[in-house]
């Protein structure tokens, strides 16, 4: 994996709404239904987020320490555990389907920070904190394709799959950067920004908007998209 070339650019906010959601942590878009989906890494609760930050409605799992969540159709999210390190599939009214395990053949400091889903390929692309920053890339049945270490930030705080040019979005908390990867993970872009520890990221082209959530400062934050 190498860095593009180009210059980091800086990335302003164009606005912020606090969330009646205690510590978020992760985001996924539902282009279905023009809404957000987020966790608590406090409670077990998943959230229906609208796009402007009102909470549309919350469901609860047995599952606690959530750290992301996919959007995978219109009636299941993925969810990301770190307490059991697991993706537990949840029906969007809070039904447990299945789980699978992750990071399952290593030990790791850090556990799983952030899930991505390509409905194209049906492939997910699950990251490891840090100590290693770690992504991971598997089949539909959860069957390990490739993973990569990631040198180039010093932690991954979220991940979003956009399928409109095939891309990754990153965050990196302790770097305070987003970054737009190809599939390869390679940097196609890189944004400085000042967002408080960023914990989730997900891609809107319909509204041309780019949401980031904020774990410590409980905050859903609005970019527009370049």
């Amino acid at each position: 994996m190498t860095a593009c070339q180009s210059e980091t650019e800086y990335y302003k906010i164009d606005w912020s709404v606090k969330l009646a959601l205690p510590e978020p942590s992760g985001l996924a878009y539902d282009k279905l239904r023009d809404e957000l989906w987020s966790v608590s890494d406090e409670n077990h609760g998943i959230y229906q987020v609208s796009t402007n930050g009102e909470i549309l409605k919350r469901v609860e799992i047995p599952d606690g320490d959530l750290e992301g969540i996919a959007f995978v159709d219109d009636s299941t999210l993925a969810v990301l555990s770190e307490e059991s390190r697991e993706v537990v599939f949840v029906s969007i009214n809070g039904k447990v389907i299945d789980r699978k395990p992750v990071f399952d053949n290593g030990v790791f400091n850090n556990g799983p920070e952030g899930i991505a889903y390509d409905a194209d390929n049906k492939t997910y692309w699950v990251a490891n904190e840090k100590n290693p920053a770690l992504i991971v890339k598997y089949d539909s049945l959860f069957n390990e394709i490739e993973r990569k270490e990631i040198d180039f930030v010093r932690d991954v705080s979220g991940l979003f799959y956009d399928n409109v040019d095939n891309s990754l979005w990153m965050t990196s908390d302790e770097d305070n950067k987003i970054l737009k990867l190809d599939t390869e993970l390679n940097i196609l872009k890189a944004y400085d920004t000042n967002i408080k520890q960023m914990e989730g990221i997900a891609i809107d082209h319909k509204n041309k908007a780019i949401y980031i959530v904020s774990d410590s400062e409980e905050k859903l934050y609005g970019l527009k998209l370049k």
